[in-house]
C-alpha cells in the first residue's frame, strides 16, 4: 500500500539573473514499511 506519492514536482526560483529551476520532474513513491530520509543543508541563520 502506498503511504505517500508525489509526481511531477517543480520547483522554480526567480533571482537577478532569471528563473532558476532546482527542481523539474521529481516522482517519488513510499510504501508501507519503507523509511525516508531527506537531507539538505540547514536553512536557519543564527
Amino acid at each position: 500500500m502506498r503511504m505517500l506519492e508525489v509526481t511531477n514536482v517543480t520547483r522554480t526560483y526567480v533571482g537577478p539573473s532569471g528563473p532558476l529551476d532546482v527542481l523539474r520532474g521529481v516522482s517519488l513513491s513510499v510504501t508501507e514499511g519503507e523509511t525516508l530520509a531527506i537531507l539538505g543543508p540547514s536553512d536557519e541563520k543564527e
